[in-house]
C-alpha cells in the first residue's frame, strides 16, 4: 500500500516543525524553522515533479507528523507565511540538522549533485549544539579486518558498484580534503596492495557503519 497525503503546503508545515523541535523553545525557533521548512519544501517539490509525491514524511525529507494542535507551530507558520530562503533568485533548499559537531558540512559535500552554493557552504559553529547526544560520536573502535569487510560489502551494494568493493587488508585510512572550515570531505583507503580508494566524507561515514 503506497498511501500519500495530499495537503496545503502552509497546512504541512506545522506538521513538520512539531516534529523537528522541542516544545519548551523559543516562538522565534520555530519561525526560523517555518521559513526554512517551507524553503525546503519549495525545493523538493520542484525537484520531485517526475514523482507522484512531493516529500517523504521521515527525514529522508523532513520528518512531518500529520495535523498538530501545537500553538507555537501553527502561529510560527502563520506569522512566516510565504516567506522563503532565497539566493539570486532562486528559493533554497534550506538544509538543517540537529547537530554538527562544531564544524558545519558544505551541503554539496553531504549530498551527491547538490550545487556550491555560498550560502549552502559549512561554517564554524562553535559549541551552540554541544548539549545534543549526537555533537560527538567517539571514538569507536573497530578492527582493520571488521572495518575492511564493511567498506567492501558497502561497495558491493552501490550502483554502480564502487571501487572500494575490492579493498584488500586495510593498511592506512587519511583525510585527503577538507572545506573551508576544516571539516574533512574526503577521506583516501590504502590497502596492503599499496591500492588508494577514495571515498566523499559521507559516503564513508555510511561505509564505515555498513552491516
Amino acid at each position: 500500500i503506497d498511501i500519500v497525503n495530499q495537503v496545503p503546503l502552509e497546512t504541512y508545515l506545522p506538521g513538520v516543525l512539531d516534529k523537528e523541535l522541542y516544545a519548551k523553545w523559543h516562538p522565534e525557533m520555530f519561525r526560523s524553522q517555518a521559513v526554512a521548512a517551507r524553503s525546503y519544501a519549495i525545493d523538493r517539490q520542484a525537484r520531485n515533479q517526475d514523482q507522484h509525491f512531493d516529500l517523504e514524511s521521515t527525514t529522508k525529507s523532513q520528518v512531518y507528523g500529520g495535523t498538530t494542535t501545537n500553538a507555537k507551530a501553527i502561529n510560527a507558520v502563520a506569522d512566516t507565511r510565504g516567506v522563503v530562503l532565497a539566493y539570486q533568485n532562486w528559493v533554497l533548499p534550506a538544509y538543517y540538522s540537529s547537530a554538527c559537531g562544531g564544524l558545519g558540512q558544505d551541503a554539496a559535500g553531504a549530498f551527491p549533485g547538490e550545487v556550491l552554493l555560498p550560502p549552502l557552504q559549512g561554517f564554524k559553529h562553535g559549541a551552540c549544539c554541544a548539549a545534543s547526544k549526537y555533537y560527538q560520536w567517539g571514538p569507536i573502535a573497530r578492527n582493520h579486518q571488521t572495518l575492511t569487510k564493511r567498506l567492501a560489502q558497502w561497495g558491493g551494494h552501490q550502483k554502480p558498484t564502487h571501487p572500494v568493493t575490492f579493498l584488500s587488508q586495510i593498511q592506512s585510512i587519511a583525510i585527503t580534503q577538507r572545506n573551508q572550515v576544516g571539516r574533512p570531505t574526503q577521506w583516501t583507503i590504502t590497502d596492503n596492495r599499496n591500492r588508494r580508494f577514495t571515498l566523499p566524507a559521507e559516503s564513508f561515514r555510511f561505509a564505515c557503519n555498513y552491516e
